[in-house]
């Protein structure tokens, strides 16, 4: 049967990125080489999922949320996909299509849509994080979605009541604490929360930080001591994407760029600001304190890329850098720790605040387009050194998360590197499995899936007992 896809031109609903069609459910897979039997849990990872043809020109970040689950048992391995059923995803479904336009192209929904929905979807397509027992499907313009192990839809979490903002896609779980270190970050007043929810889920901490206006903030850092808040120059212009049809989100260095460090149970009037040389981060490898020195590790670009709306082979490549902020005098060094591409960068979140000296993340063989990796890289950052392995030709990967391994010694690599691949000319995705002390002679398996998963955004390995 014909589908809206099977018309799509935009290169970002096509081959890597082509939304699949069906939820699915597939058994006793193919596997070459061998599962690590300690290997046990759920491996979920969370992405856009476009339902309907969208009603102007689609940005890769707008579609509805859809979660990809490889679940881990005695050497076995079983595939899930679901939709997250949002309030939005629901009304979309019952008009039979889309209702709400998306970055590249702000809409005013219908009023009834509004009635129902609200302004704008919520569509919980960025990362997946469990904390207090809960699995939280997060998109940074909105509260958190709640789901189940079995990917069923619970609702939206509701932060006790205390809080209706949006809420990051990137929060911080803290191993030592059990907290969850959030923020919430907003096109109008407040523009930046400082949220912390207690090891039983509650909300325990929040505190607007004034910032002079509203900015795209994807993450941030956390170190034991500290929160670190990254006030870029990447603004939002409402208007001008209302009424001119621009970018939602625009470039603009002469507002400067700076970090602001808090003490993590500190408030707005705690916070110390330091001027950098204007630049953008998408995502944080980690934070950690050292000789009075706060290192901040990251994918730096020289300004905010394209966005997804324009020819991204001209935007300037994120590499890993170290921004050392010296906390008495007040001056920040940066220094390029990788000069090659680099995002997704992960690593054992025990690790999380204190000092890593692992780190993994993703680059490609030439000029790509946003998310095409091909290459995984493992740093070994106390020697300065690194390993890679290619996919292959047409073959790409998205982000790889750590699994610690419970038979391991606790060593910080102690464990696997796992996530998809997806191969282009089969048209179809392999579940990977690197051990992560040594990644140049491949993955130790490869879990062969009847389907192709999309490219996506951020995954987590959930061990154990919420496998089951």
């Amino acid at each position: 049967m014909k589908h809206w896809t099977d018309d799509a031109t935009d290169p970002y609903l096509m081959g890597y990125y082509r939304p699949v069609r069906e939820e699915r459910e597939d058994a006793s897979l193919t596997v070459i080489g061998d599962i690590p039997g300690a290997l046990r849990g759920a491996f979920l990872r969370n992405g856009p999922n476009q339902v309907f043809a969208p009603l102007g020109k689609y940005h890769p970040f707008d579609g509805d949320g859809m979660l990809h689950a490889v679940y881990l048992e005695q050497g076995q391995a079983r595939y899930k996909n679901r939709y997250i059923k949002s309030a939005g995803y629901l009304y979309e479904a019952e008009l039979g299509k889309s209702a709400y336009g998306g970055f590249s192209e702000i809409r005013m929904p219908s009023a009834e849509a509004m009635k129902r929905v609200g302004p704008f979807k919520n569509v919980a397509n960025t990362s997946v994080v469990k904390h207090a027992g809960k699995l939280l499907a997060l998109w940074e313009g909105g509260l958190p979605t709640e789901v189940d192990l079995q990917l069923d839809t619970r609702g939206l979490h509701a932060l006790d009541g205390k809080y209706s903002g949006p809420f990051t896609a990137h929060p911080r779980l803290d191993p030592r604490t059990g907290e969850m270190v959030a923020f919430g970050y907003n096109a109008f007043p407040p523009f930046l929360t400082y949220l912390v929810l207690g090891a039983d889920g509650g909300l325990t901490k929040q505190e607007v930080i004034e910032i002079p206006r509203a900015v795209m903030m994807h993450d941030f850092a956390v170190s034991q001591n500290y929160v670190i808040f990254f006030d870029a120059p990447a603004t939002f212009e409402i208007n001008d994407a209302i009424q001119k049809k621009g970018p939602i989100i625009q470039w603009k260095p002469e507002h400067g760029c700076r970090f602001g460090v808090m003490p993590r149970n500190g408030k707005n009037a705690d916070v110390r600001w330091f001027e950098i040389e204007p630049c953008f981060v998408y995502h944080f490898m980690n934070a950690y304190e050292e000789d009075g020195l706060l290192h901040i590790d990251a994918g730096r670009l020289d300004r905010l890329n394209s966005f997804g709306m324009t020819d991204e082979t001209t935007d300037p490549p994120s590499t890993l850098s170290r921004f050392s902020i010296d906390l008495e005098q007040g001056k920040v060094k940066t220094r390029v720790l990788d000069p090659r591409p680099m995002e997704f960068p992960r690593i054992n979140d025990a690790m999380m605040g204190v000092k890593h000296t692992i780190g993994y993340g993703a680059t490609y063989s030439g000029a790509k387009r946003m998310a095409d990796y091909d290459t995984t890289l493992r740093y070994d950052l106390t020697r300065g050194t690194s390993q890679s392995y290619f996919h292959g030709p047409g073959r790409f990967v998205g982000e790889l998360v750590f699994a610690p391994d419970p038979q391991g010694n606790g060593a910080e690599d102690a464990g696997y590197l796992v996530g998809f691949v997806y191969d282009s000319d089969k048209d179809q995705s392999e579940f990977v499995i690197f051990d992560a002390r040594d990644i140049t002679p491949g993955p130790v398996a490869r879990v062969l899936l009847p389907c192709a998963v999309p490219s996506g955004i951020h995954a987590s390995f959930i061990a154990d007992e919420l496998a089951q």
